[in-house]
């Protein structure tokens, strides 16, 4: 399983993550740095519920052992 961060959970993020899903990589999103919170828990229960976030990069780098970070 590759262990991905996410800067900015917008569309784009979103699209991204969607195409790499249909490639069978096996990745989970783990880590969200993004200001909405709160509404993208509300909006996407299924893909944000267990789902960390940070409120600073070097919080979330040093925090959550990650694979690779994508950014929206």
């Amino acid at each position: 399983m590759k262990r991905l961060g996410v800067i900015g959970y917008g569309g784009r993020i979103r699209g991204m993550l969607a195409t790499i899903d249909t490639f069978g990589t096996n990745a989970t999103v783990l880590a969200v740095i993004d200001p909405a919170e709160s509404s993208l828990r509300l909006r996407f229960p299924e893909k944000l519920g267990n789902v960390a976030f940070y409120d600073d990069v070097d919080a979330m780098l040093d925090g959550a052992e990650l694979d690779g970070v994508l950014i929206g």
